[in-house]
């Protein structure tokens, strides 16, 4: 390559890591919603706290994600399926409160 000419390199937000994130919030509002039974309501409430996006995202990425909601739903994955694939997540739910503390959300690792 000529020191001349330009790499082509594209700056921004990484497609695939947006795509991974999508997988493991659509995999979260599966936890609350079909393994815990929360309200839709109180899904948006918990994944807008572990996220950082607004409920409205939130709710346009899952209708987004609905086949794979679907797939989650067929294939009857557990909690232990969902460890497995997202080992880094804690998957433990403590109906009634939440704590506002990172440990809930993230095992330690240290």
């Amino acid at each position: 390559m000529q020191a001349n000419q330009s790499v082509n390199i594209k700056k921004g937000r990484n497609e695939n890591l947006i795509a991974d994130r999508n997988k493991l919030l659509t995999a979260r509002f599966y936890f609350y919603s079909s393994l815990n039974g929360l309200k839709f309501s109180k899904c948006l409430e918990n994944l807008e706290k572990e996220f950082f996006i607004s409920q409205s995202r939130i709710a346009d990425l899952l209708a987004a994600h609905t086949d794979y909601i679907c797939h989650l739903e067929t294939e009857n994955f557990t909690t232990t399926t969902l460890k497995d694939y997202f080992p880094f997540m804690n998957w433990s739910y403590h109906h009634g409160k939440m704590s506002q503390t990172g440990a809930q959300l993230f095992l330690d690792l240290a």
